[in-house]
Order: structure tokens, then sequence, then C-alpha cells
């Protein structure tokens, strides 16, 4: 028997075409970081809010991830255009957080926002955005894992107004990025993202006013009715009411005093948390509750509780005459 050798040759040109290794048409939306749109604990006072979101959105003819400026290659590296737009995923058209990530929300179960977009590396101005629309322009994309910085940013704005009429409790948006891109300009990429909220319990008096007894001249009781609106942001309207004089006595009973507290007239106080007729529960130091308007803060224009006071003839029979007064102080909590 006899060897023999065989030698294989086999070579691999440079690319015959002359076109570098990567060359791709690239469109890739990154993910939208949930936590930069996490607005935390709301309270009354706190004001409107923002948040904003920073981003990569690479749009090139290569699908490597250069630097700028990128190496020479065969065609040379180029950022390419892309469009954007914001969807909300939840049924109703517009972008709205629900309360409970309930889309059948309405009314002040959920809240109206306003999402913007803007290309920071161009140093473009925000744009706001309508729901499933593309942005109106085209903007500058990166090279793959935006090396040379984030170029895309979302912002959510939530009004004021939006906020103090809500229902107290979690809100969420559910929102999706869509953007086409790369060479053809017809890439497509998304990415679903949130935003998230959560209210605080807010209760408010709207509508209560002074109160003029006017002059007693003989005769018999004064009762004198004062009706308000409570509002209450929880899912059942409760509330609790304490009211409270500087002069009151150790055993609670209300009193109008004269300018140089030499004399004082007792008087009763009752709450009732409706308009129907009677007085309702007598005031002390206990609180009383309640429920309310959970609908609108000035409880739709009509008022929906009432303090009645009570001052009988014997006692102001019994005091010199007088101007005499008090001053409550009425604290709603929530329940």
């Amino acid at each position: 028997m006899r060897a023999c050798k065989i030698i294989l040759v086999f070579m691999i040109s440079s690319m015959a075409s002359g076109v570098s290794a990567g060359v791709a048409d690239y469109f890739n939306l990154y993910n939208v970081p949930n936590a930069a749109l996490n607005f935390g604990n709301w309270a009354y006072g706190d004001g409107g809010q923002s948040k904003t979101a920073t981003f990569c959105i690479a749009s090139s003819n290569y699908n490597n991830a250069y630097n700028d400026p990128p190496p020479a290659v065969v065609p040379p590296a180029v950022h390419e255009l892309y469009t954007f737009k914001v969807a909300d995923r939840s049924a109703p058209a517009g972008f709205f957080m629900y309360l409970d990530n309930d889309d059948t929300n309405t009314g002040n179960a959920r809240i109206a926002i306003q999402v913007q977009h803007r290309d920071r590396k161009a140093g473009n101005a925000w744009v706001a955005l309508i729901d499933n629309t593309l942005d109106g322009h085209t903007h500058t994309g990166q090279f793959k894992g935006c090396r040379n910085g984030k170029n895309s940013q979302l912002r959510i704005i939530i009004a004021n107004a939006e906020l103090e009429q809500a229902r107290a409790g979690p809100y969420r948006a559910r929102l999706r990025a869509i953007g086409l891109g790369g060479s053809s300009g017809s890439v497509a990429d998304t990415d679903n993202f949130r935003a998230d909220l959560r209210v605080s319990s807010i209760v408010r008096v709207t509508n209560l006013n002074n109160v003029n007894l006017g002059t007693y001249t003989g005769g018999g009781n004064i009762n004198a009715i004062e009706s308000f609106c409570v509002y209450s942001n929880n899912d059942t309207a409760a509330y609790g009411i304490q009211v409270s004089s500087p002069n009151q006595d150790a055993s609670d009973n209300f009193y109008l005093v004269n300018g140089g507290l030499s004399a004082a007239v007792p008087y009763t106080l009752y709450f009732k948390a409706d308009l129907a007729a009677g007085p309702g529960s007598e005031v002390q130091s206990a609180i009383l509750s309640g429920n309310g308007n959970n609908a609108a803060v000035n409880c739709g224009g009509s008022d929906n509780s009432k303090l009645t006071i009570t001052i009988l003839a014997s006692d102001m029979n019994l005091v010199p005459a007088d101007s005499y007064s008090d001053t409550l102080t009425v604290l709603i909590s929530p329940q």
C-alpha cells in the first residue's frame, strides 16, 4: 500500500462585491423605560405633573454598533431617517390613565394626559402627539445601540385640573411606541410601555358661608341652616366631619359670646349629610360620618350637606342686649 497526500486549497475573497459586512436595512426602537414614567403618589396641592423617558431609536444602513464617526466601510455607514408615533393600547381613542387599569372607566375615573416626543440630540422642540398618528416629520436615527447617546424622548404631562377631580386610587396608561425606519423607511418596530400614578384621598368643602342670625327682638327660637358641598374622591364618597369652636366648654356645648366675653348665649349645632328635612345629628367632639359627592369637586353646583343652628328664646332672654358671635372650624377628613 502506498500513501498519498492530497492538499486542499480554499480561498475566500474580500467580498468581490465590495460590500462590507453588516450592511442591512436596520431599524430598532429600544425599550421605553417604564420606571421613568412612574409618577408615584399625587396629593392635593402637588400641582400638575410631568415625567420624561429617554431611550434609543436606531435607524441606519448597517446592523453594526458604530460610534460616530463610523469607520470607513463600503457603502459608507449613514444614519437613516425614521418616523414615530404613540398609540394608546386601551380601547377608547385618546391618551388616558385609567383607575385600576380599567379602560371601561369614564368621567373622573380616568385622567386625560398629553404625550409629547422630541429628538433630543437634534435639539428638536417637543411635539404634542395625537393617538396613533405619526408626528408629522422625520427624525434621524442612531447607529445600533446609540453609542453616542440616546436620542429620543417621550414626555407625559398631566394637568392639575385633571388630578384634582380624579377619584382616589391607582391609575395606569398602557401605551405603544411605534416607529418606521431603516434604509427603506419601512422597517417597523414597536415597544409597549406604561405610565403609572396613584391619586391620594381628597376631601373638599365648598359653598360654606358665614351665617347672619339677624336681630332678636323677642319671640320664638332662632333656627338657621347653612348648606354646603362636600366632595370626597374615594369610591363611596365617604368622609368624616368634626366641628370645633374656641368657645366650646368641656362638655362640648357651643356658645355665642359678646365682645367683652362677659356674656354668652348657648346654642345647639346639628349636622346632616343631606338636605332632607330634619336637623340631623347633634355635633359634639366626636367625628360624624357622611357620604358626599365623588363625581365633581363642586358637587355639580348643588349642596349635599347642612349645619343647623338652634338658639332657644329662653337663653336669649337671659343675656343683655349686645352683639354675639362664634367662629366654627369645620374639619373634613376622608374615610
